[in-house]
């Protein structure tokens, strides 16, 4: 979020992952639809002077039903991968210099494979540089930097946080000088591998 002259913003937390095998319901056809809500990178708030400002929980991405034309064939309950908590904002001024908590990681639930992403890094004390986005669950730095955590703002120069990369990379929480603003997370991601 929007940092403060005291202390900087937290990183947000990294999106999970799930894995679903769906074997289809009622002779599946190749005219059928699988539909899927994909969450949004978590938004960041703007500090007012008084409060400052933090990161939005990232949005969910979950599989909701199969379809036939209109007809519904099946509905998924719940079936989902939660995205990163927000990080939280420094303090006002005259509010202390307290550490700026880091978003939880990201939760995935009802799938064959569920993985939790990384928490958000926190500000540890006044002056400190902006806390690091989580990874997202499917990470991996030797493959490249989808679903990475964005880094966060490093000095009063550049004091901006990065943006987490898609899918689900955390965004990187703000350094305390110069108003510099904490970074959005990466957006969920859908893949679907047919076979038959």
């Amino acid at each position: 979020g929007r940092s403060t002259s005291y202390n900087s913003g937290g990183g947000g937390g990294g999106g999970s992952y799930l894995k679903k095998t769906y074997y289809g319901a009622a002779d599946m056809q190749a005219s059928d639809t699988l539909n899927f809500t994909v969450g949004a990178g978590g938004a960041v708030t703007s500090g007012n002077g008084t409060v400052a400002g933090g990161g939005l929980v990232g949005g969910y991405t979950s599989l909701n039903t199969h379809k036939r034309s209109s007809t519904t064939i099946t509905t998924f309950s719940n079936v989902r991968a939660n995205g990163g908590g927000g990080g939280a904002g420094g303090p006002a001024p005259g509010e202390g210099t307290s550490n700026a908590a880091g978003g939880a990681a990201g939760s995935a639930a009802n799938g064959d494979t569920n993985t939790n992403g990384d928490a958000g890094g926190d500000a540890n004390n006044a002056f400190s540089t902006g806390g690091g986005g989580g990874d997202a669950a499917t990470y991996d730095a030797a493959s490249g930097a989808e679903g990475g955590g964005g880094i966060g703002g490093p000095n009063g120069i550049n004091p901006d946080g990065v943006a987490g990369t898609a899918p689900g990379g955390g965004g990187g929480g703000a350094y305390a000088v110069n108003g510099g603003d904490g970074a959005v997370g990466g957006a969920g991601k859908v893949i679907v591998k047919a076979y038959g």
